[in-house]
């Protein structure tokens, strides 16, 4: 791709930078002197260094560029539901990392997790779970809002085909979602999308969401398998269900969509604009209470009609408009006068001048700083790119209204709770549970898919595994490399030492792994069966790293 040059920030004019987390690929500061389109928060993903090695900057240069090409509704619709890279960060001429949008307030949720509760990024791993633990973690969803759900997920999907972008690893972990003020959907780690069949990363699946093996990665074919995968475990209440018949007493028609989405055959799945259609169909239908209630007249049939588009809404054949802020979200700060686009916030902000409820009638000239943006960074005074030559068409936003007839439907729920490849059934009642989980599925799922930079970001600095020394992790490359677990499951949990341990975890799991690479005295074992105690550090609220382990083992 050509035509429009990234926006470039040099690293720094990112004063007060602030460390927000870390993964497999970098850190993720929050930036507060600069801004999206003078309004939007922004954070700053810092590559590591083994990442940089092998990251395509040409392809990331195109993404940033990618929105400069877009018309402007169509580019303002794209950073309302992702955090797209927005500009490349240099740090002595080299590329360090990249801006995105930070996260809007409304794709966060209040857990109630007893004495843990807190406010965090509302991911779709919350939702694969059982009504009752959705129930104890204080997320009121009903069928009919599920439905709603799915249905932004696919109109945006097939908006994102027609815009050349293939999510690829389209799993609960890059995916958030919103069900105030309406159902929304919001996608995060977009630099690892595709975009027009190129990547600026090698690709990678979660695991339990791979496509079939052989197949190409990051496609239209292999997103469509994904959404059948999504639909299906949505109503599961499961992480690993492939069963679609779980959609059958709601829809025998999403039950044979979401068949076919997971065929072996990629020519044979229905493609995302496919779903719509038929959960409009479904969607009056469906519960509007949650199990164990009873549809209240007036109550979630008032919630749902308020997803009806408002009155000045655009022709169906117009982009979607640009939802209303959270009734507690500040308004946007005014755009400085002078200066570009990208600058730094003031420190005495005057009186706002406009507010998002005027969407209509700035929508273009908003957008228009966006696609400045690159000018004012890069020295260049041409306007921005015009429209695609065939502007993509999206599918339309639609309301829905309820009754109170509520379908004898209770959705099932399985025997097992589960965050990725780790079962923690036997601590669901410990409400340090699925962040312990989480953290854990983040080491075995890595493992797994040899991603050994990811998963020593786990470990404490101060325990068996330095992640930030680079013979550490090597060492640890190397014992894992011809490692695969499964069987993973968190046995229990307990307290910590008063000191640098805050939490015990005792993790049962079945290993294999080649001739030679066995454990101590048994070197040649290539099936081992482990029941691990790990001892835990808590660096911050909800976050769990490795300090060390011990544990038995047998050959399976």
């Amino acid at each position: 791709m050509n035509g429009y040059p990234a926006p470039e920030v040099d690293f720094d004019r990112l004063e007060n930078l602030t460390e927000l987390a870390r993964g497999g690929q970098g850190k993720v500061h929050d930036a507060p002197r600069i801004r999206i389109n003078q309004s939007w928060p922004v954070v700053f993903k810092e590559y590591f260094p083994e990442v940089l090695a092998r990251l395509d900057t040409s392809v990331l240069a195109d993404m940033v560029g990618h929105i400069g090409r877009m018309d402007p509704n169509t580019a303002r619709w794209l950073c309302d539901q992702a955090a797209w890279p927005a500009a490349v960060v240099r740090r002595q001429g080299q590329l360090c990392g990249f801006l995105m949008r930070r996260l809007p307030d409304e794709f966060h949720v209040d857990l109630a997790l007893g004495q843990r509760h807190g406010r965090r990024p509302g991911g779709w791993e919350y939702l694969l779970n059982p009504e009752d633990y959705l129930a104890r973690l204080g997320i009121p969803i009903t069928d009919q809002l599920r439905l709603i759900l799915l249905r932004e997920l696919a109109a945006t999907l097939s908006r994102l085909h027609q815009l050349s972008i293939a999510v690829g690893d389209l799993s609960p972990k890059n995916l958030l979602f919103s069900l105030t003020p309406r159902p929304a959907c919001f996608f995060i780690d977009c630099d690892a999308m595709r975009l027009a069949g190129r990547s600026a990363l090698p690709q990678v699946e979660t695991p339990d969401w791979e496509v079939p093996p052989g197949e190409e990665l990051a496609t239209p074919a292999s997103d469509a398998y994904k959404l059948g995968l999504l639909a299906v475990r949505l109503f599961a209440g499961d992480q690993s269900s492939r069963d679609p018949d779980v959609l059958r007493p709601l829809s025998a028609e999403l039950s044979d969509l979401a068949r076919r989405s997971m065929h072996l055959n990629p020519a044979v799945r229905p493609l995302p604009q496919e779903w719509p259609a038929a959960l409009d169909r479904a969607i009056p239908h469906a519960a509007t209470a949650l199990p164990g209630q009873r549809a209240a007249a007036g109550g979630w049939q008032m919630a749902i009609s308020q997803l009806a588009p408002p009155p000045n809404a655009p022709p169906p054949n117009a982009p979607p408009p640009y939802p209303p802020a959270p009734p507690n979200a500040a308004p946007p700060q005014p755009v400085p006068v002078p200066g570009p686009a990208w600058g730094t916030a003031p420190v005495t902000a005057p009186p706002p001048r406009r507010r998002w409820v005027l969407r209509t009638a700035v929508a273009g000239v908003v957008l228009g700083a966006i696609v400045l943006i690159a000018n004012n960074l890069n020295g260049h005074g041409a306007a921005s790119g015009g429209p695609l030559t065939q502007p993509p068409q999206p599918v339309p936003a639609t309301g829905y209204t309820t009754t109170t007839t509520t379908p004898t439907y209770t959705s099932p729920t399985p025997a097992t709770y589960r965050v990725g490849v780790v079962d923690y059934s036997p601590v669901s009642g410990d409400d340090r549970a699925p962040d312990v989980a989480t953290m854990f599925d983040t080491y075995f799922s890595n493992i797994n898919s040899h991603n050994y930079d990811a998963a020593v970001q786990v470990y404490d600095p101060s325990g068996v595994v330095n992640p930030g020394n680079p013979r550490s992790r090597q060492s640890f490359a190397t014992a894992m490399s011809s490692t695969a677990d499964s069987d993973v499951q968190l046995e229990s949990l307990g307290s910590g030492d008063g000191g640098a341990v805050a939490v015990t975890a005792r993790v049962a799991f079945r290993s294999t792994q080649a001739a030679g690479m066995g454990p101590k005295g048994s070197e040649n074992e290539t099936c081992t069966r482990w029941q691990v105690t790990y001892s835990l550090s808590e660096p911050g609220t909800h976050q769990y790293r490795i300090v060390r382990g011990s544990g038995t083992h047998q050959s399976c």
